[in-house]
């Protein structure tokens, strides 16, 4: 699909300590991403067991039931064409780790423990749980199995789909582990967690998470703990939120009483490809000691894509948020134009009108930029030049935005000229080909060039993004100009921009 894969975040009903019960609410979320054609599913931390176990956390009871549960689900994932990732306690050499599983395959792939280990105000998970910070190696599970273990594991699915995990606290810290997966390759994070709730914490918790998808150049999967979780000091709200490079894709309402599964289709394939071209990610060192594990036979699923495309990508549906881009755009348009004058010490502008969008915006520009500097609009010299296709609908439009305005209106009818120039070089004028066409868009230019050396003026272009990126533009005709103030802006774009103004 194009580099794009379905991902999902989950917050199944619990009880507390009950690891069976928990399993099979687990199971059931699995199956349903699966039939959802989501290639991974991140369950909330410590989620085999509750994450407001306390001292339980203390007994080997707790303990090993949460391991026999992580095998079973580990068996339930055979011939299942998803990544699962889930929360569960497990020790090492006499020490208790808050740890991920990733499962694939009925096959444990990897364990990732917490990093950063949160022991202030509500917070006391360090009287149960040891840091995970540079650990490595494997650890072995009952039936002498043995994995993959430590906080630097990359998970590999293909070229474009490499995750890694960190685990709440870890996303809260000054330097958060997914900076260095992302640094050493992850394009995916998943994060399971037990955030609680406190007012504001949510709307901090959205803005953390696409804030750091976008410095990490990456798609960020988050799933937090549900109300079913111990309210005896906390209530925990199941937020779950899908962000990719800032944007956010998807999230849920929390306190929901039910299970819960959101799904999101992230583009991977987008995310590589940035990453060539940003200093801020390339110019970093890669971080030492990474291990990326190949996750084997998982293919993606994703058969129709749900996202929503927008046709018009540039122009914000929003009213509000459009007036806002409006504003900023015509404020560097305008703002630019005046720094270019002043710089240079030019105090009048040339602008060919022809009554179309660009042209229009174009003098707009110019008009705020001649009061900004306290010109006056005598100072732009519009030049109308009808040729053979010009309507007597757009040249009266043009002609009255510049009468309106007050501007240097001249008109230079180019026919002549060009009829001439045809003659020269022994051209049919009947043959309506791209010599016809483009003796005009020259003819037109030399007019404004010649003028703005008479008058020691500014050639004002008026192409836009979209012209330039389809060559929509006459070589040596209608695509130079002095100073360009339209050539960032998309012919989308270009008529809200005037409506704003």
């Amino acid at each position: 699909m194009h580099g794009f894969y379905r991902i999902a975040s989950a917050a199944p009903k619990l009880k507390i300590a009950d690891t069976k019960y928990n399993t099979n609410e687990i199971k059931k979320q699995i199956q349903q991403a699966e039939e959802k054609q989501c290639i991974a599913v991140v369950f909330p931390e410590l989620a085999i067991t509750g994450y407001t176990c306390a001292d339980l956390f203390n007994s080997s009871i707790l303990l090993n039931s949460a391991e026999d549960q992580l095998l079973e689900l580990c068996d339930f994932t055979k011939n299942k064409n998803i990544c699962v990732i889930i929360g569960v306690p497990l020790t090492k050499n006499g020490k208790l780790y808050n740890c991920t599983a990733i499962l694939s395959n009925g096959k444990i792939k990897g364990i990732v423990p917490k990093v950063h280990i949160p022991n202030y105000r509500e917070f006391y998970e360090s009287r149960w749980f040891t840091s995970g910070l540079n650990t490595s190696g494997e650890i072995t599970l009952s039936k002498n199995i043995k994995v993959p273990f430590g906080d630097r594991l990359l998970f590999q699915i293909d070229k474009y789909f490499i995750f890694g995990i960190e685990i709440c606290e870890d996303l809260w810290t000054v330097i958060p582990p997914s900076s260095l997966h992302a640094t050493a390759g992850a394009s995916v994070i998943f994060n399971p967690s037990a955030s609680n709730e406190l007012v504001t914490k949510a709307s901090y918790r959205k803005s953390l998470i696409s804030s750091q998808s976008a410095k990490c150049i990456a798609a960020y999967a988050y799933a937090s703990s549900g109300v079913f979780e111990s309210t005896s000091d906390l209530l925990y709200g199941g937020h779950l939120i899908i962000s990719e490079n800032g944007t956010l894709l998807n999230e849920n309402k929390r306190f929901q009483r039910e299970s819960e599964i959101i799904t999101a289709d992230i583009d991977c394939e987008r995310i590589y490809n940035t990453r060539f071209t940003e200093t801020g990610y390339k110019n970093i060192p890669m971080p030492e000691n990474y291990r990326t594990i190949e996750m084997g036979k998982i293919k993606n699923p994703l058969q129709k894509l749900n996202r929503y495309i927008p046709p018009h990508p540039f122009v914000p549906s929003n009213n509000a948020e459009r007036n806002e881009h409006c504003e900023e755009i015509f404020n560097i348009q305008k703002h630019s134009l005046a720094s270019r004058m002043s710089h240079t010490g030019i105090k009048k502008l040339v602008l060919g009108i022809s009554g179309g969008l660009d042209s229009t915006l174009a003098l707009l520009v110019c008009i705020e930029a001649i009061k900004t500097l306290q010109l006056p609009t005598e100072n732009i010299i519009t030049l109308t030049m009808p040729g053979f296709g010009t309507t007597d609908r757009t040249l009266a439009n043009a002609l009255d935005l510049c009468k309106l305005f007050k501007t240097d209106l001249r008109k230079v009818d180019i026919i002549k000229a060009c009829l001439q120039h045809f003659t020269d070089i022994g051209h049919d004028k009947s043959i309506h080909d791209v010599t016809y066409e483009n003796t005009q868009a020259r003819e037109r230019t030399q007019l404004l060039m010649d003028i703005a050396n008479k008058e020691g003026a500014l050639v004002i272009g008026t192409g836009d993004l979209s012209e330039i990126a389809l060559g929509w533009s006459t070589y040596n005709g209608d695509h130079m100009s002095m100073y360009a103030v339209n050539c960032s802006v998309p012919k989308t774009l270009i008529r809200y921009l005037i409506t704003w103004v």
